[in-house]
């Protein structure tokens, strides 16, 4: 759809793009609660409570939001979050896309692919080498370049079944985290994003959030806090929520739902993982989003108690291609010419020298014959690590026109962990 554009908008920011007769400009704060009803409703989501509205204005970057609007009623949105990921050997500068969404009486006019094209113009034009989404369809976003990075699991465990043996360590209970408490959380946080290609950096917003009670049909739910320490040291941590259910009357039936393990020691991680399966009145054990290699599944001495089920996580795109491959290390030294494929961004659609090892890389434009051809949706799906080029050799788009290249590339971009997002943004 062809837009042009027009003048700052109501409150004097920013500048707006008139698509026909409808207006695509950033929101400002006071329209956030429409923005977010907006993105709610498409989503069949239920009323959005002031506790709701207010974390929206907390994650919103106003200035970093598009919406359409047909008069005065909003009907399209889009929102991107500055982010800072973990890749293999090191992090990288990421523009998070969501809350993507279209009225239904509004669809098929071309509002989603000028909104995601403006978007991505815009992270790649801030310096932002690489970006993410989590799809609500999977069939959308390939168009657009992002190509299925990771994946994570759903472990499910029927009753209380015993892990390694307990650690000698002390675990001590934090029901109700502080701002002090979370700076603690966060230096073991650390230890884990960056040996987990996926992982977010989290800011003090981004912790808040996390500890703060979950909305559910019964009442607020509290986060609860699990420190495990050795001797002195804070060497690891859970977050969790207990769900109870007495609806089979005298039998307890609830769930323990487990958000995050993290832990520096075996130790730690036995200890951790032993109280949260044996939290009091709890039937099942449930982790809703873990990597699909958590460590934590090996402490479990019966394997045949626990169940799970795999699901995509990240997309990725990369929009500053020799940017993005710089960034990060690679598991074998690679010195191949990549031939990218870039419908939307004719600048990435170059050859590209990538040479590097364990210690770092190089990555230029060069006009030296291609060793392998590769489109960018196809690049971005390998980038962390957890979907190997080689799985693309019989589908459209990758060739290999030096023997060998895409045998030395797949091994190259591997990671020693899977790849995982555990903060949805």
């Amino acid at each position: 759809m062809p837009y042009r554009k027009t003048g700052p908008n109501s409150e004097g920011e920013g500048m707006g793009l008139l698509l026909d007769d409808l207006v695509m400009r950033p929101v400002t704060a006071s329209e956030i609660p429409m923005f977010a009803v907006q993105v709610e409703r498409t989503f069949g989501g239920s009323r959005l409570s002031d506790a709701e509205i207010r974390n929206r204005r907390g994650v919103l970057e106003p200035h970093r939001t598009l919406a359409v609007f047909d008069r005065d009623e909003l009907v399209a949105t889009l929102a991107v979050h500055g982010l800072t990921m973990s890749v293999p050997g090191g992090e990288v500068a990421v523009g998070g896309v969501n809350h993507v969404s279209v009225r239904a009486d509004f669809r098929r006019r071309g509002l989603m692919t000028t909104m995601m094209t403006a978007a991505l113009s815009d992270i790649q034009e801030r310096g932002e080498a690489v970006s993410a989404l989590w799809p609500s369809e999977a069939a959308i976003y390939g168009r657009f370049g992002y190509g299925l990075a990771s994946r994570h699991a759903r472990l499910v465990i029927d009753g209380q079944p015993a892990a390694c043996a307990p650690s000698p360590g002390e675990i001590r209970l934090v029901p109700d985290a502080t701002a002090a408490d979370a700076a603690l959380l966060d230096r073991i946080y650390r230890s884990w994003y960056a040996v987990r290609p996926g992982a977010i950096a989290r800011s003090a917003e981004l912790w808040r959030q996390r500890l703060a009670p979950r909305e559910d049909p019964r009442g607020d739910t509290d986060v609860v806090c699990l420190l495990h320490r050795d001797g002195e040291e804070v060497d690891g941590y859970a977050l969790y929520m207990a769900r109870p259910d007495w609806s089979q009357g005298l039998l307890p039936k609830g769930t323990t739902v487990v958000m995050e393990v993290c832990a520096q020691t075996a130790r730690a991680l036995a200890a951790l993982w032993n109280h949260l399966l044996s939290v009091d009145m709890m039937a099942k054990t449930v982790a809703p989003m873990i990597p699909a290699d958590d460590p934590g599944i090996w402490t479990l001495r019966d394997s045949r108690r626990w169940q799970t089920e795999l699901t995509d996580n990240l997309w990725i795109r990369l929009l500053d291609v020799p940017a993005a491959l710089r960034a990060r290390t690679y598991a074998r030294d690679v010195d191949v010419v990549l031939d990218v494929q870039d419908d939307i961004f004719r600048d990435n659609a170059r050859r590209y020298r990538l040479s590097g090892d364990a210690t770092g890389a190089s990555c230029d434009p060069t006009t030296a014959p291609a060793d392998l051809r590769v489109t960018a949706a196809q690049l971005g799906a390998s980038y962390l690590g957890g979907t190997s080029l080689a799985s693309f050799a019989l589908t459209e788009g990758l060739e290999e026109t030096r023997r060998g290249a895409l045998h030395e590339a797949a091994i190259a971009f591997s990671a020693p962990l899977a790849p995982c997002c555990i903060d949805p943004f």
